[in-house]
């Protein structure tokens, strides 16, 4: 089953959008409770809803909290024309998929959702199968932070995992200490070159155990880290 979770900040869920799918079981929309961000990783993908311009701040905020999620499909929702070019334009630089307003049709948007989830669950399972057939199985799992690697599932921390999967979203490419800092803590304490170096090392220690891909974490010397798998 594909589970959409429903996001609506005063907790009013319009049956319009509950009932997307009402035909098809094989697709559900869920509600979600905007403060309950643990459970958006059990989602393939988030429908935001936008009531009211003072709402928008406070969207543009969850839309960046949403971005980190790997893989996830984001799309905004609106019964009304608040959100303008401008907002568009925003929402749209801050990873979201889609924008559902009054102008498109209920129907017409679920089938635009559908086609998204199809899509990306064809497309994972081909890079899944892609991957049995090199032997070399690795995949990030949102759900429990956890990677696995030729059989063997590793338990990672938040930070652990937001590192690896943001390596893994530059494959083979060098990732800065500086990108690495900004996209992880995005603050301006002391010590970042050393926070960055520290995850990574306790990234390693996990992988100690799997002989072929224990040192697929390249250090870059004086720039920073490369994945290689």
């Amino acid at each position: 089953m594909h589970k959409v979770g429903y996001i609506s900040l005063n907790n009013v869920w319009k049956d319009e959008y509950l009932t997307l799918f009402k035909t098809n079981a094989k697709y559900k929309v869920k509600q979600l409770d905007v403060k309950d961000i643990e459970r958006f990783t059990k989602h393939k993908a988030l429908l935001i809803e936008v009531q009211k311009t003072t709402e928008l701040p406070y969207i543009l905020q969850l839309l960046l909290e949403v971005k980190k999620i790997p893989g996830m499909l984001t799309f905004i929702v609106s019964s009304s024309e608040i959100i303008d070019k401008t907002t568009r334009t925003v929402c749209l630089h801050l990873g979201v998929n889609g924008i559902k307003d009054a102008t498109t049709d209920t129907g017409e948007f679920s089938i635009i959702l559908k086609n998204a989830l199809d899509k990306l669950s064809v497309a994972r399972n081909q890079f899944q199968e892609q991957q049995k057939k090199d032997g070399d199985i690795f995949e990030l799992n949102p759900v429990n932070l956890s990677l696995y690697i030729d059989n063997n599932e590793i338990s990672l921390t938040k930070l652990e995992y937001q590192m690896l999967e943001l390596l893994y979203r530059n494959l083979k490419k060098t990732v800065s200490y500086e990108k690495i800092y900004e996209k992880i803590w995005n603050d301006n304490a002391t010590g970042k070159k050393y926070r960055v170096a520290n995850t990574i090392f306790h990234i390693r220690k996990k992988l100690e155990h799997n002989a072929k891909n224990s040192k697929c974490i390249e250090t870059v010397r004086s720039k920073g880290y490369r994945l290689n798998i």
